[in-house]
């Protein structure tokens, strides 16, 4: 399944949630590139998208294998390597970061400490530095920040084909909880304002106590 997409994957130093947030020229996106669990770790994977290496990388994180530790582990035994690209973070905020040869260009990644972002088939890779200035510029909580990251992408025009679909999955920092966010946009013409729009919604009518 081929999925050109924009992602970041993120932890909060403060709260300890993990995330991610996704953009995509592809239709119903978050429905391939976003994993997460709680207390475990988060992970996007796009280009083409096998789901079963996310489920082996949370696996793998579940165990207690460090983000680059499991990122190499899924890239040694997957014979198409070359066409992925994917993003983890762990729980204590280690980041890994993957692009592979024969993703679609322009194509890149930024790695660090909490957050990674990367973006294949990219209007400009200038887009990515930008995207992590709107995260880390962002207020609010974790889900507020990626949806203020995914807005500039937008915005700036992440992919020259225009987006279309995009999601928001934030977890807590325990486990056993299901996701405090899970948000999909599977085809609007403005994907990332739409999933804004909703997150506001959502926390005012599911997640504030009445």
């Amino acid at each position: 399944m081929r999925c050109s997409s924009l992602s970041l994957v993120a932890r909060c130093d403060k709260t300890g949630q993990l995330g991610v947030g996704t953009l995509s020229a592809t239709p119903a996106a978050g429905a391939l590139v976003p994993w997460a669990e709680a207390g475990v770790g988060a992970v996007a994977m796009q280009g083409w998208v096998n789901p079963s290496l996310g489920r082996e990388l949370i696996e793998l994180l579940r165990r207690g294998k460090q983000a680059e530790e499991a990122l190499q582990a899924v890239l040694a035994d997957d014979a198409r390597s070359e066409v992925r690209q994917i993003l983890v973070v762990g729980p204590a905020g280690d980041a890994a970061a993957y692009t592979g040869e024969e993703t679609d260009a322009a194509k890149g990644h930024i790695l660090r400490r909490d957050c990674a972002v990367a973006g294949n088939h990219l209007d400009a890779l200038e887009v990515l530095d930008e995207v992590v200035r709107a995260y880390d510029d962002a207020s609010g909580d974790l889900a507020e920040r990626i949806g203020a990251a995914l807005e500039v992408a937008e915005a700036r025009g992440s992919d020259g084909r225009g987006v279309r679909s995009g999601a928001i999955l934030v977890v807590p920092p325990d486990g056993g909880a299901g996701p405090l966010v899970d948000l999909r946009v599977d085809d609007h013409r403005k994907p990332a304002a739409e999933l804004v729009r909703l997150l506001t919604v959502y926390k005012k009518e599911v997640l504030k106590p009445h």
